[in-house]
């Protein structure tokens, strides 16, 4: 049997603040497994490599937060309302809900330790219902067993405490973490944890159908030792989620439930390498995904940023992966695409990316990257006219690279139906520049 070592990464936080680990596991050969063959790597049209397509001019703002960068402890956007946010503060420790894009922000007195991590959840099928996840940074006792959970089903206006959580990740673990979504009749809490003795990382997914009162597992089927992340939600009761099966096989397979996480079946094997975060938006109508509503995966998401050695893959139908080219700037090849790191995925299903100069293009292999940075190029794949476009003029923020999934990237449609980025990175200084902090940009439509 061929045995292989393959690094593998998980993203701590989909939303929110977060934090990274990176995962060595032992990947071991399969003679006859029972999933599908891996799909070709291809790329996905042939982009010309001399003149990206640039966008129309749009200015990046800085939206105003409640508290300084350094003491924010989450933040999310509204993703069919851009004007409406929710943000938590250790000092002063609070929520925050501003619905006029920053410009004013409502306090919540909240009880928050100085290193807790708060985590929002907007229901896709309904985005009246929220919800507030205290991560503590101190566990006492089984992992998540200590988070504190809210629920709000009026847009984050009032909120009511879920009744205390027993978790069921078992009690030697030594590290661990938990995630809660909302849907408009369930909640989902997946949990991921290292279990003692350097065995890999696995996962484990939870449902309520009655807001918290009483939970059951919703990942029957998948096996006892697999990696996920939260699933994405579909039309119905659809979920699908990319997920790693060991120790008999290390290909990343897409899984399909049709009834709400109780029966699940592997619909797809991603090409090799790719990991297991699955970007997508929710379905309109019951086809998901679409030619211009694709599933994202990524494969080198944790690489250190500044080698821009991360490539995304695409899929129109959840079974045939394709690769997508480089950007289109000098000095790209197949190892390094010139992507910088994902941020989301717009409502009109483009993927938005931090990425090189357009003019400059990458910096010559091996001889770094000038630091700190002080622009960031925003760029566009357009999954309709597979072509990439760039962004006139960067976000000019001085920030310290090398951290693939520092900068969080979150997409909004507005009530007039225009398109927002908000990009943010805190919890860091820099000495001279402008900070990181909360920013946000207009993009024009596809």
């Amino acid at each position: 049997m061929d045995i292989r070592w393959r690094a593998r990464s998980v993203w701590l936080s989909a939303r929110g603040v977060g934090y990274v680990v990176v995962l060595l596991v032992v990947a071991l050969g399969c003679a006859a497994c029972e999933t599908s063959t891996p799909s070709a790597l291809t790329p996905a049209s042939s982009v010309s490599l001399h003149a990206p397509q640039r966008l129309p001019a749009s200015a990046w703002e800085q939206v105003a937060l409640p508290a300084a960068a350094a003491d924010m402890r989450g933040f999310a956007a509204a993703p069919t309302d851009a004007a409406l946010l929710f943000a938590c503060s250790a000092q002063p420790a609070a929520y925050w809900r501003s619905t006029d894009a920053g410009v004013h922000w409502a306090r919540y007195p909240l009880t928050l330790g100085p290193q807790d991590q708060c985590l929002f959840s907007i229901a896709p099928d309904d985005p009246q219902r929220v919800t507030l996840q205290i991560r503590r940074s101190a566990q006492d006792g089984p992992w998540c067993a200590s988070d504190v959970f809210y629920l709000s089903n009026d847009s984050g206006v009032t909120w009511r405490k879920l009744p205390p959580h027993v978790s069921i990740a078992p009690t030697d673990v030594s590290y661990g973490w938990c995630d809660l979504h909302v849907t408009r009749r369930h909640l989902y809490l997946a949990y991921s944890y290292e279990p003692p003795e350097q065995a890999p990382q696995v996962s484990l997914l939870e449902r309520s159908d009655d807001d918290g009162a009483s939970w059951a597992r919703a990942d029957r089927g998948l096996g006892g030792e697999t990696l996920f992340f939260m699933p994405a939600i579909g039309p119905g009761e659809t979920l699908t989620m990319t997920v790693l099966r060991y120790p008999d096989t290390t290909d990343t397979g897409l899984w399909t439930s049709t009834d709400a996480g109780d029966t699940w079946r592997q619909t797809s094997t991603l090409p090799d390498g790719v990991g297991t975060f699955l970007w997508t938006l929710p379905p309109r109508g019951n086809s998901w995904p679409t030619a211009n509503q694709p599933f994202y995966a990524l494969e080198h998401e944790q690489l250190p940023s500044d080698l821009y050695r991360e490539r995304a893959v695409m899929s129109a139908d959840g079974q045939t992966w394709i690769l997508l080219p480089p950007l289109p700037v000098a000095d790209v090849s197949e190892s390094r695409a010139g992507i910088l790191q994902a941020l989301d995925v717009l409502p009109d299903g483009r993927l938005a990316v931090w990425g090189a100069d357009p003019e400059a293009g990458l910096p010559p292999e091996g001889s770094g990257v000038s630091m700190p940075m002080s622009a960031f190029w925003l760029w566009l794949w357009n999954p309709v006219a597979q072509t990439w476009q760039a962004m006139p003029s960067p976000l000019e923020v001085t920030s310290y690279e090398g951290c693939g999934l520092c900068w969080q990237g979150q997409a909004a449609a507005s009530r007039d139906g225009a398109t927002y980025l908000y990009v943010s990175r805190f919890w860091e200084s820099v000495t001279g520049g402008t900070p990181p902090g909360l920013f946000r940009i207009r993009l024009a439509d596809a």
